[in-house]
């Protein structure tokens, strides 16, 4: 795979606000996001937003994005609480994925 550079990265993110991705699409998308570039707190808001109001995920690509996301940038309280909404709200999570979630989250927010 080809290493995004940082101009076509950032046409790249904002893409998903102004297309239905089809799943395939958004596989490739989510793919080339989480292994070619790092986050920054901003874009990776702007990511969030975007992946979880443009697609309905799938368990297991939700479990991708969850692990990709949440080890790739460190969280402020109140991103991280707006991440939890985003993500236990777009998808109906079975107890041991929700166990999965709940642990990767407060990993990167100890109290």
């Amino acid at each position: 795979m080809a290493v995004v550079a940082d101009r076509d990265y950032n046409h790249l993110l904002h893409a998903p606000h102004s297309v239905t991705l089809t799943d395939r699409d958004y596989n490739h998308l989510l793919h080339a996001l989480t292994h070619s570039v790092t986050l920054t707190d901003r874009d990776y808001n702007h990511l969030l937003h975007a992946l979880t109001h443009s697609v309905t995920l799938t368990d297991r690509d939700y479990n991708h994005l969850l692990h990709a996301l949440t080890h790739s940038v460190t969280l402020p309280d109140r991103d991280y609480n707006h991440l939890l909404h985003a993500l236990t709200h777009s998808v109906t999570l079975p107890d041991r994925d929700y166990n999965h979630l709940l642990h990767a989250l407060t990993q990167c927010n100890p109290d």
